[in-house]
């Protein structure tokens, strides 16, 4: 279960398998500690609920299960808590079910169009026989407008902790990135990932060259973990990586791969300058750790790479995620 502190693991987030009416009711209930959480007012603890059961009901109604995911929302200012909701069912009318009352089984439906209305963030993606996956943001404040982030970040089946970890940080006139995957899953992996992300924000004003070092040195004694940094501004990439994250931008047509170091951050590692990449803006960076399989083929997700972030992440951890380890993908854009 995710842990309800609001502190250096307010990344994680917790996955719900919802195949049946009372699942809901269990993640409505931790949504709304999420909020108390966050010191969210009633109003704001009410249409999170009404988001929950909505969101979940359509997954076990219509979709014959699915998953609602959910995870605090505290990053580039913005503050609250982030739905989900995640099936691999028939898709859907989009045209249709946006439309408040419209129900595609035999019970009246409060429509997503509702929840829409409720929502701070909202956005869809649905491919008939692939599934749906639908975002709902309810916050307490928003964040900046320049960039737009998402990210899921689910611990090995089994385990209370996530081995991996993510933070986004405002650097410059940019944003700062990072990816860690702590060796192996549970507390152990846990610490050493807290550490890392621990370090990349005490350093977050530092060059790219000095924060690796740092964080390679702060993480000898734990078991170490898998590392990467990358700063998006309006005109380039820097990224500096060491183990096996995976990085990618989405340019027309084709991923371009951002090439990470052979190593361990405090175990072993050669010390290599930052990488610079020239990026006008236009597509998206992303980020996994190796509880996904990289070898997604984007072209099977029409029009995915122009919806929120949240819902590229969660999409592709649904379709690539390998279920033996802890699973994390981040992805940033600039705000539409």
């Amino acid at each position: 279960m995710l842990p309800l502190s609001n502190g250096s693991d307010s990344y994680q987030s917790a996955a719900f398998r919802i195949q049946e009416a009372s699942a809901v009711g269990e993640v409505r209930r931790f949504a709304v500690k999420l909020a108390e959480a966050l010191e969210m007012n009633d109003v704001q603890k009410t249409e999170l609920s009404i988001v929950v059961n909505e969101l979940g009901n359509n997954i076990w109604k219509y979709a014959s299960g699915g998953h609602l995911i959910l995870r605090r929302v505290c990053e580039l200012g913005a503050t609250g808590v982030e739905v989900l909701a995640v099936d691999a069912g028939p898709g859907m009318n989009l045209s249709q079910t946006m439309i408040d009352g419209f129900s595609s089984g035999s019970t009246p439906g409060t429509g997503l169009g509702a929840v829409r209305r409720i929502a701070s963030v909202f956005d869809v993606h649905s491919v008939l026989s692939h599934g749906t996956v639908v975002l709902a943001q309810v916050l307490k404040q928003a964040g900046l407008a320049k960039y737009q982030v998402g990210a899921v970040c689910i611990p090995y089946p089994g385990e209370t902790f996530c081995g991996d970890g993510w933070s986004t940080e405002s650097h410059g006139d940019g944003v700062r990135a990072l990816v860690v995957d702590g060796l192996g899953h549970g507390p152990l992996a846990h610490a050493a990932a807290v550490e890392a992300i621990a370090v990349g924000r005490e350093d977050k004003d530092s060059p790219l060259e000095r924060v690796l070092p740092s964080v390679h040195s702060r993480l000898k004694g734990t078991r170490g973990a898998a590392v990467f940094f990358a700063d998006c501004s309006p005109s380039k990439i820097v990224f500096s990586g060491v183990g096996n994250i995976k990085g990618f931008l989405t340019l027309t047509g084709r991923l371009k791969h951002l090439l990470s170091q052979n190593g361990t951050a405090g175990l072993q590692m050669r010390l290599v300058p930052p990488i610079t990449e020239r990026w006008d803006g236009a597509g998206s960076l992303i980020l996994h750790s190796d509880g996904l399989n990289s070898r997604f083929d984007l072209q099977k997700y029409p029009g995915l790479l122009t919806r929120h972030p949240s819902i590229i992440a969660a999409t592709l951890w649904r379709d690539s995620s390998r279920g033996t380890d802890d699973a994390t993908v981040l992805v940033i854009r600039t705000a539409k």
